[in-house]
């Protein structure tokens, strides 16, 4: 699993956030209220899912118990109405390794653990201190044997 190494634009974002651990996470929380709040963001760009996390650095080390941000979201071209319970968020232009996870929610773990235990040890690359963001096709299903997402892991 090579990585395409990306320099992206800031991207603006709407959608919900909340604070969780990966001990406590519970997609559906924040999920649910998103799609049913969805056609309520104006200027969309895209009908694909951003799910976005924000990990304080400061604290080492990251574990199942460790607080972070978790954003349910969607990109839009400029800020116009954000419904209710919703937020904005920029995410910085920078340098991202792009890896392509395939399969269920389940074996996602596995391509965590591939990035951070031997990639990112193993490449020319540091983690950076921006979010990290997976890009999922709006019928993305975490039970699809076949499913695709895009795993953005920001590097310097």
């Amino acid at each position: 699993m090579n990585p395409k190494i990306e320099f992206i634009e800031s991207k603006l974002l709407v959608g919900i956030r909340i604070k969780t651990t990966l001990s406590t996470d519970n997609p559906i929380s924040y999920w649910k209220p998103f799609k049913i709040g969805l056609s309520a963001i104006e200027n969309t760009i895209t009908e694909r899912f951003y799910s976005v996390q924000i990990i304080d650095k400061t604290d080492s080390p990251f574990t199942a118990n460790t607080e972070f941000e978790k954003w349910a979201a969607v990109e839009v071209s400029q800020l116009g109405h954000v419904p209710n319970g919703m937020e904005t968020l920029r995410i910085p232009e920078g340098k991202y390794a792009v890896f392509t996870h395939k399969g269920t929610a389940t074996s996602f773990p596995q391509t965590m653990q591939f990035i951070f235990g031997k990639w990112i040890p193993n490449s020319e690359y540091q983690e950076d201190n921006r979010p990290h963001f997976e890009i999922m096709d709006k019928d993305y299903r975490t039970d699809d044997e076949h499913a695709e997402e895009l795993v953005y892991v920001p590097i310097k």
